[in-house]
């Protein structure tokens, strides 16, 4: 009985031994564990070394030009903002630079009239002016009714093409060359009437 006591003892001592074991006792083992040792932080060869840093890669090209925007509030009120862009200046980028300014989206297409000089304004529909995106990112420009909103951005954008592009006549016109039409506020500019002559008393363009 003695000579058979030493081996169960061994039996079970290797039992145990065995059961701390991960995955010898009928559990799963997790496989996203590891023994090997693992840095506070990646170094430059680690997961995050493809990611450049801000200041990597050539510097932002300095703008050529500074222009001025017009922001046109209710009454007529008027503030100046600067902004830059480079070569020649356009109706586009006086829209793109109100976008950036006011967090509406001034979403635009424009030709010029080759016999008068004027210029035709197309709202596309991704514009603020007609549903579009409108984030309320500017303190300074916070508009919460229609009204409010789609007159700043009418008399905004043709104040600034104006001052900034020598004083042309300014048309708006909706799906490619059908007039604008904002049931919603109850306006329709005037047939032939630049929106810079229009009578409408909101009217705050020219």
């Amino acid at each position: 009985m003695k000579r058979s006591a030493l081996p169960l003892c061994l039996v079970a001592l290797l039992c145990a031994a065995l059961a701390v074991l991960p995955g010898c006792n009928g559990r799963p083992v997790n496989r996203w564990l590891t023994t090997t040792p693992r840095s506070s932080s990646p170094t430059s060869e680690g997961i995050f070394s493809s990611i450049p840093s801000p200041s990597s890669g050539s510097e932002q090209p300095s703008l050529e030009h500074t222009g001025l925007l017009y922001a046109v509030f209710e009454g007529g009120a008027v503030k100046q903002y600067p902004f830059g862009y480079e070569g020649s200046l356009t109706p586009e980028k006086i829209a793109a630079a109100l976008t950036d300014l006011t967090g509406a989206n001034f979403s635009i297409a424009s030709r010029t009239d080759p016999g008068t000089g004027a210029i035709v304004v197309e709202w596309l529909p991704d514009a603020a002016l007609l549903g579009g995106d409108y984030d309320r990112k500017n303190e300074d420009f916070q508009f919460y009714d229609a009204e409010s909103l789609d007159w700043f951005m009418m008399n905004s954008l043709s104040r600034s093409i104006r001052e900034t592009l020598g004083k042309p006549d300014v048309f708006y016109v909706m799906n490619g060359n059908e007039p604008l039409k904002l049931p919603a506020i109850d306006y329709t500019p005037e047939a032939g009437i630049p929106f810079n002559r229009d009578s409408d008393p909101r009217a705050h363009g020219a």
